[in-house]
């Protein structure tokens, strides 16, 4: 039973390659991500759009010394007739090829929080990941120690 004001999340550790049902306050949620996962500010992404999940986890984290890096990849699909992306499901995607995209991996380095999302009129928030967590494990790939990412730069040029 979900106690009043708190939502559940998925808590991914690549160091420890574990995922983790994880019970947060709705309303400190912020303050309780940050701490567990130890920087100073926390970057957010939405990584699936059916349920909609966000990503929350530090992008720092790259900037610590190798040694203390480890990755993750979190693998979605596009559903090509509704444009949306859902969870890497091979067995329906066996079943019709033609309807999704190839995997879309997105990389993510340190310990991470994936929750649903909220909307109202004035604002999105946080809310209980719409997942079960065969679904959600379905999509982890801890990689190897060691692992290292390719750092992208982008550039972008303005004649005036």
């Amino acid at each position: 039973m979900i106690k009043e004001g708190n939502i559940y999340t998925y808590f991914v550790d690549p160091k420890e390659r574990i995922i983790q049902h994880r019970q947060i306050s709705q309303d400190d949620w912020y303050e309780e991500m940050r701490s567990t996962i130890g920087c100073r500010l926390i970057e957010t992404v939405k990584v699936l759009d059916a349920p909609e999940t966000r990503w929350y986890g530090d992008e720092e984290g790259l900037l610590k010394d190798e040694e203390e890096r480890y990755f993750f990849k979190f693998s979605t699909v596009q559903n090509l007739s509704t444009g949306k992306w859902v969870i890497n499901n091979t067995r329906m995607m066996q079943k019709y090829k033609e309807a999704w995209s190839e995997p879309m991996y997105w990389e993510f380095c340190g310990p991470s929080f994936f929750t649903g999302c909220l909307h109202t009129e004035e604002e999105e928030t946080v809310d209980t990941v719409g997942l079960h967590l065969w679904q959600f494990a379905q999509c982890i790939e801890f990689m190897h120690e060691g692992y290292q990412s390719d750092p992208i730069v982008e550039y972008m040029i303005n004649h005036t």
